[in-house]
């Protein structure tokens, strides 16, 4: 049997423990998740001692001080009747007294050997509380150490918990980045075409006004052409030198 198992077996003790059941929601919350995580964390500052059944030990040493209490007892009330008996006790045959001492000597072979067991026990006992101080010590240092881990796990979860909502946060402004970034090419292609339509808009009103013009010209010149020829050239010059005369 190991040292451990000795410690925790029924006869010597056991240990304690405390258990925390924490529900965690399946959808991701950083509040309710930062509130459990610092209450993990406090709760794992508890410290459970390891408690030890001493008086099992205590009872079984006090019964065997009991038994060879007893048994001497019984040996010195023997002896006191056989001194005490005198002429009556030689008067006992043989049988008799091999029954007396034999039982006297049985009772020395008892007595030795629930001293040596007493002996036993004690140092057992000795052994199993030095064990029982060192493994207390080793365990208040794991369960420092625990803790330790604990708060630095619980601080490592929120900083994750933290790093995942800006995670997502950047998530979030990448799309709409890249959304903007499609919707600027769109809105770049639609102005180029804008653009490409003015200028053929623009190109086709220069020639129009081209057009324009060269009619113009063309109606100026018939018109002349017409009044040329419609009207007499004695006419014309009248007309010119009343406008002269003007």
């Amino acid at each position: 049997m190991s040292t451990m198992t000795r410690l925790l077996y029924d006869e010597l003790g056991g240990n304690c423990c405390t258990r925390v059941f924490l529900n965690l929601p399946e959808v991701p919350n950083p509040a309710v998740h930062s509130v459990l995580l610092h209450l993990a964390s406090q709760l794992s500052r508890i410290r459970n001692a390891p408690i030890l059944n001493d008086e099992a030990a205590v009872l079984l040493a006090s019964r065997s001080r009991e038994q060879i209490h007893h048994a001497e007892q019984l040996v010195h009330r023997r002896r006191m009747q056989f001194n005490d008996g005198g002429a009556d006790n030689n008067c006992q045959d043989d049988l008799d007294e091999t029954f007396i001492f034999g039982g006297s000597h049985s009772l020395r072979n008892h007595v030795k050997e629930l001293n040596d067991r007493l002996l036993r026990l004690n140092e057992e006992c000795a052994h199993a509380t030095e064990e029982r101080i060192k493994f207390s010590k080793l365990w208040l240092t794991s369960e420092e150490e625990k803790s330790t881990i604990a708060e630095k796990l619980a601080t490592c979860e929120v900083e994750r918990q933290e790093l995942m909502l800006k995670n997502q946060e950047l998530q979030t402004i990448t799309e709409k980045s890249l959304e903007t970034s499609k919707r600027a090419i769109e809105l770049k292609r639609a102005n180029d075409m804008l653009n490409k339509y003015c200028s053929d808009l623009h190109n086709q009103l220069d020639k129009l006004q081209n057009d324009l013009e060269f009619s113009v010209s063309c109606l100026l010149f018939a018109q002349i052409v017409l009044v040329w020829l419609l009207v007499p050239p004695r006419c014309y010059i009248l007309i010119k030198r009343y406008t002269t005369s003007t």
